[in-house]
């Protein structure tokens, strides 16, 4: 948790909370309290840094800050490749050796790079592992043998919870670096 407060990524805080929430709320209850009380009172009991990280979403005239309008560019010229060739897509990785200008070349969303760069057909292929892993663990969760295979089953539901929520603001499931634990962990 102390990592991720000082990552200063939203969809970082977003996926936490969502992660903590559910987590609370099957093994312990009490927990949702603090967890409330946080959400309610974040300004005081957050760092300033984290605070204007949150805030900074939107300037003092309403209009989104630079890196979000960046992703919405992104976002619309990735939708507008997906419609050119939306079954198997424009292929893997093609994405970024394009240049559109805005100096990014990512999606920022692994959903919309997956249906630029892979189609419907990746995408169904992609949300089929991912919701099997998430049935697993729930299953694990509630059928495992012994504590220990119950708390790996909670584990592995949570956090595929958490990462399809975080990955809605980046794609960390593409790097190697970042996900292969996660993925060892839940094969």
């Amino acid at each position: 948790s102390y990592c991720i407060l000082f990552l200063y990524s939203r969809g970082a805080y977003l996926g936490l909370c969502a992660g903590l929430f559910i987590l609370f709320l099957f093994k312990n209850q009490k927990l949702l309290i603090p967890l409330v009380l946080v959400g309610l009172f974040w300004q005081a009991v957050l760092p300033q840094k984290a605070i204007d990280r949150i805030k900074g979403t939107t300037n003092e005239y309403g209009e989104l800050d630079e890196s979000s309008e960046l992703r919405l560019v992104m976002w619309e010229k990735g939708f507008e490749l997906f419609h050119q060739s939306p079954v198997f897509g424009i292929g893997y990785g093609v994405f970024r050796l394009m240049d559109f200008g805005t100096g990014l070349h990512d999606t920022h969303n692994i959903y919309v790079k997956i249906l630029v760069e892979q189609g419907v057909v990746g995408m169904i292929i992609f949300l089929v592992v991912v919701f099997a892993f998430v049935r697993q663990g729930f299953y694990l969760y509630q059928k495992g043998a012994d504590d220990m295979s119950k708390g790996l089953g909670l584990g592995l539901w949570v956090s595929m919870i958490t990462l399809l929520i975080n990955n809605f603001f980046g794609d960390r499931w593409a790097y190697l670096e970042l996900s292969a634990y996660g993925w060892a962990f839940a094969g």
